[in-house]
């Protein structure tokens, strides 16, 4: 079950002003702007790239009315992020944008705080490029005879199999290549394992392993942290069986 937040409130005392300042200095899109039966207007515009967006209400009583510009005692109204901060806050500032602190460093990032036409406060950071591993690597022979071993023993999907290697799967954006003498790789039997195999039941996996007539080695590890047993392949590889 998914629960989604899809819109952040802000009173404004005027949708027309609040909805030219919000598309044009802003830069954001118009998701909504339509009139219900009892008259009232629904405003809701979004953020550059982003699903979610701000519902630009207009208070119907008095005491909304007084919170416009000052709804959260002047902290900010939500926090937004982009993988293009120069050039966000390049746009802005272009924009008429006020800031109320400059772009700096915080807790690792770069962020600014920006204010609306009304004084609302929005937080800009700086979105971090994150690196993924994308595969791990095994010396073998024969990468079509080792993809076969590796899909059977470690119940693995083959994605590719050529006579330079052999790419298998193991979970979603998991996958492990199997190089063979054509690409250039060393010769395989390494002495360490270049990744880990997790396994949801560690100890009947090394049964299984053990009844199909492999030698993996007795389970070791501290159950706090990690429980794991090695084993070689037909290789010669050493393999890490972990639980997690």
């Amino acid at each position: 079950m998914a629960v989604l937040l899809r819109r952040a409130v802000v009173l404004v005392d005027d949708q027309d002003a609040a909805l030219k300042f919000y598309t044009e200095a802003f830069g954001c899109r118009v998701l909504h702007d339509g009139v219900a039966e009892d008259g009232q207007r629904f405003v809701h515009v979004a953020f550059a790239g982003d699903d979610g967006g701000v519902w630009l209400l207009r208070s119907q009583s008095a005491e909304g009315l007084a919170r416009v510009g000052a709804q959260t005692g002047g902290e900010p109204v939500a926090v937004l992020y982009t993988d293009e901060f120069d050039r966000t806050v390049a746009a802005w500032r272009e924009n008429g944008v006020r800031f109320r602190i400059e772009p700096t460093y915080a807790a690792g990032a770069r962020v600014c705080h920006v204010l609306d036409l009304l004084g609302n406060e929005y937080v800009l950071v700086e979105k971090q490029a994150t690196t993924r591993v994308g595969t791990a690597f095994v010396p073998v022979a024969d990468p079509a005879e080792a993809a076969e071993w590796y899909a059977k023993t470690f119940r693995l999907s083959a994605v590719t199999v050529t006579p330079w290697s052999a790419v298998l799967e193991g979970g979603p954006g998991a996958t492990l290549t199997l190089m063979g003498p054509l690409s250039g790789m060393t010769a395989p039997g390494l002495g360490f394992a270049t990744h880990n195999l997790v396994v949801a039941d560690l100890d009947a996996t090394r049964a299984r392993l053990e009844s199909e007539g492999l030698s993996p080695t007795a389970i070791e590890g501290d159950p706090a942290m990690c429980l794991f047993f090695t084993l070689r392949d037909p290789d010669g590889n050493i393999l890490l069986v972990c639980d997690r």
